[in-house]
C-alpha cells in the first residue's frame, strides 16, 4: 500500500512471522536450587474426589503504545484488521473498511489496496502511533507504519520486499459521534527508535 507521491511506501507491509512471536520467559532456579524434602514427609491421603480444574485465564498482550486508549487509535486499529482481511479476501472494492473511512478515504485505500493485490497479510497491518492529534472534528494519529516487507507472496509465504517502516500519520474525520479514517499521508515522525511490531490473526 503505497501513499503515490506523498509516501513512495507500500502497505504490502506486512510482517515476517517470526517477529510477530515473543520468546517465552523461563526461570532462573533449577531442582539443584530447591531445598530438599525432609525424610519425613508423609505423603498425603488419597483423596476420592476428583481434581478440580485450574483455571487458566488468558494472556495478556501487552499494549503496543500508550495511545491504545485514544479514540482514534482504536478507529486505526479497526481500520489495519479490515484493511489486511479486505486483501486477503481478494476484495478490490475494500468493503471491510467502508464502516470506518470516509466515502474519500474509501477510494483513496482502493487505490493503496489494488497495489497489495495477490499478497497475504498473516496480521493485522502493523503500526505504532507516537502520538494524536485532535482539534475539532478532525484529527491525525501520526505513526511509524510496517509498509513493507510485512504482507506475504502468497505463493512463497516470504515477504517479496525487505522491511521498511514509513513515517506517516492516519487522518481522520467525526462523523457524527464516530470517527472515520480519511487519508494516509507522510508525517514528520522520527522511527529510529520506535519498534513497530507485528501480531498474527
Amino acid at each position: 500500500m503505497r501513499r503515490r507521491a506523498a509516501m513512495r511506501c507500500s502497505a504490502t507491509a506486512l510482517v515476517v512471522v517470526s517477529t510477530l512471536l515473543a520468546g517465552c520467559g523461563s526461570s532462573d532456579r533449577t531442582t539443584a536450587d530447591a531445598p530438599a524434602e525432609p525424610a519425613s514427609t508423609p505423603s498425603a491421603a488419597p483423596s476420592s474426589e476428583p481434581p478440580s480444574p485450574t483455571p487458566k485465564g488468558e494472556p495478556t498482550m501487552k499494549p503496543l503504545s500508550r495511545f491504545e486508549d485514544e479514540a482514534p487509535v482504536k478507529v486505526a486499529r479497526k481500520w489495519a484488521v479490515a484493511f489486511a482481511t479486505a486483501v486477503n479476501d481478494h476484495d478490490q472494492e475494500l468493503r471491510a473498511i467502508a464502516p470506518l473511512t470516509t466515502a474519500e478515504g474509501l477510494d483513496r485505500m482502493v487505490g493503496y489496496g489494488a497495489e497489495d493485490a495477490g499478497l497475504f497479510y498473516p496480521g493485522p497491518l502493523p503500526f505504532t502511533p507516537v502520538g494524536v492529534r485532535a482539534q475539532g472534528d478532525s484529527a491525525e494519529v501520526p505513526m511509524c507504519l510496517w509498509a513493507e516487507g510485512f504482507a506475504l507472496d502468497r505463493k512463497t509465504k516470504l515477504p517479496p520486499k525487505p522491511r521498511q517502516i514509513g513515517e506517516v500519520a492516519l487522518t481522520l474525520k467525526k462523523q457524527g459521534s464516530a470517527w472515520r479514517v480519511d487519508n494516509l499521508v507522510a508525517d514528520d515522525v522520527d522511527c529510529s527508535r520506535v519498534d513497530v511490531k507485528g501480531r498474527g490473526w
